[in-house]
């Protein structure tokens, strides 16, 4: 008996040693302390997590920044994706079962800026496809693009927001 106990104590202390060097306890810092540089990733195991977090934040500073029309066309674009594979007149469940596939369509430069978009505008998205909106009117709704009305011609522009 005494002999069982020992082995299964000898089990439990070495399954809690040998975890304690799978990363250093720096790295239980978090995501701050781990992507801070390469080494540091590497060192923590947690390089695609750095690389992953890295490209979203500069894509998403890509759309942030004041190039004329960029978060514009990107809202277009997927807006047009979403209301390609919801289909003509969609319902709301139609709508969602888009919105599942739409970001993973676009592939991976445009997944995470879409995934946050339709997340953040889900509500307006579906109301406006709803009511037939097009994608640029759309994403005049959400802010995305800026509409300029001509009162004269009667025609209407879009701008970046």
């Amino acid at each position: 008996m005494a002999l069982l106990f020992i082995f299964g104590l000898n089990a439990v202390v070495g399954a809690a040693l040998a975890g304690s060097h799978l990363v250093p306890e720096t790295c239980l810092q978090g995501p701050e302390f781990w992507c801070k540089d390469v080494t540091t990733a590497v060192e923590c195991r947690r390089e695609q997590y750095c690389w992953d977090l890295q490209s979203s934040a500069l894509l998403w500073e890509t759309l942030s920044a004041p190039v004329p029309g960029k978060k514009c066309s990107v809202c277009i674009k997927i807006m047009q994706k979403l209301q390609d594979l919801a289909g003509e007149d969609p319902d709301e469940e139609a709508i969602n079962n888009a919105i599942q596939k739409t970001c993973q369509a676009l592939g991976k430069p445009l997944s995470w800026v879409c995934k946050t978009m339709l997340k953040k505008f889900k509500n307006k998205i579906i109301q406006a496809m709803e009511n037939n909106e097009d994608p640029k009117e759309i994403c005049v709704d959400l802010k995305m693009c800026r509409s300029d009305s001509r009162v004269l011609s009667g025609s209407t522009s879009y701008n970046a927001a």
